[in-house]
């Protein structure tokens, strides 16, 4: 596995998850870094079919530093995030079922508006399979793990168009094997061709917020023995991971969450707001539109919980 995807493993990210969103994001070519603006600073939800609409406060807690906070707005329709960014108010809208991302910059009156990729699908997966410009993807049995019936899947990324100009190798040397909980979406185990291995546990139900919700432990094996542990709290009635507890101690949850009548006005465009491009840097890299706030590019895996996505993930 090649720099890439060892900085998934520094971050204890299990790579299928990591390097999907990373490849995902390059797949988007300009906009790539604008789609990933908040996404690591707070655990984020995609809107899933049949979960209720609901609201919460969004917090991002790095050890040793002050709380981050935002707040979301999730309905079928698609997902409201605001948040500030060195201290200038981003309002992040998703829709899924329209292909479309925008970033509306309130003090300014501009907003972004890119095609998105279909997040809903890494967010909310019937299978784990990335993109199909991002990896190739077969189902080859159906097992009993731990009690429960899980399909096993074979995932092998692909190398990219600029990786090839460049000489680079593909970001892993071999399939990986995923062992797939199809009811409750998540990967109970994943074997990497460098003798790696994640397995996900559920622990039990504990209360979070007054709600009822499911406690999983993931727990990454290095290949040189090394395990490091993260821990997710998934609420079954919203479908979405409520709580996350990174190794360094980092913590990502909602609270104050309340269910609420969907509401249209959270991802329409308000008056007087202006369209802006996203124009792109001799880098490759996308330039902020003029009259938006400057917002860095974020760091390797700020964008997990798109997957986890990571995520979201959120998931």
């Amino acid at each position: 596995m090649d720099g890439e995807g060892r900085q998934c493993r520094q971050m204890s990210v299990p790579p299928p998850r990591c390097l999907a969103i990373r490849r995902g994001g390059r797949a988007m070519g300009k906009c790539a870094g604008l789609v990933a603006v908040g996404m690591g600073m707070f655990l984020t939800a995609s809107p899933a079919l049949a979960a209720p609409a609901f609201t919460a406060e969004a917090i991002h807690a790095p050890p040793g530093q002050s709380p981050e906070t935002g707040r979301v707005f999730i309905s079928e329709q698609g997902s409201r995030f605001e948040f500030e960014r060195k201290g200038r108010p981003v309002i992040q809208i998703m829709l899924p079922g329209q292909a479309v991302m925008r970033l509306l910059f309130p003090e300014d009156k501009t907003y972004v508006e890119m095609t998105q990729l279909p997040q809903s699908k890494i967010a909310h997966p019937k299978t784990p399979c990335p993109l199909p410009e991002v990896a190739q993807c077969e189902q080859t049995a159906v097992e009993t793990l731990n009690g429960r019936s899980v399909e096993v899947w074979r995932i092998t990324f692909n190398q990219m168009p600029g990786d090839l100009a460049a000489g680079k190798k593909s970001i892993a040397s071999g399939p990986i094997q995923i062992w797939w909980d199809a009811e409750r979406k998540v990967a109970i185990r994943e074997q990497y061709p460098d003798g790696g291995l994640s397995t996900t546990t559920l622990r039990g139900r504990v209360d979070h917020q007054g709600r009822s919700v499911e406690h999983w432990q993931v727990t990454l094996t290095r290949p040189d023995g090394e395990t490091v542990q993260m821990s997710r709290w998934y609420d079954p009635e919203l479908q979405t991971d409520v709580r996350e507890e990174r190794p360094n101690g980092t913590v990502r949850e909602f609270r104050n969450i309340r269910l609420v009548a969907p509401d249209p006005a959270w991802f329409a465009v308000p008056a007087g707001y202006r369209r802006v491009d996203s124009p792109v840097r001799r880098n490759g890299r996308p330039a902020h539109p003029p009259g938006a706030p400057s917002v860095p590019t974020p760091q390797p895996g700020e964008a997990y919980l798109l997957d986890d996505a990571d995520a979201p993930a959120v998931r």
